[in-house]
């Protein structure tokens, strides 16, 4: 795992929380 790939995973997750946050 690198550094690009865990900025992808945080990108992801921070996508997740606002597509979340707009179905709340």
């Amino acid at each position: 795992m690198g550094v690009d790939a865990l900025a992808a995973a945080a990108e992801v997750s921070v996508d997740t929380v606002r597509y979340y946050q707009h179905l709340g």
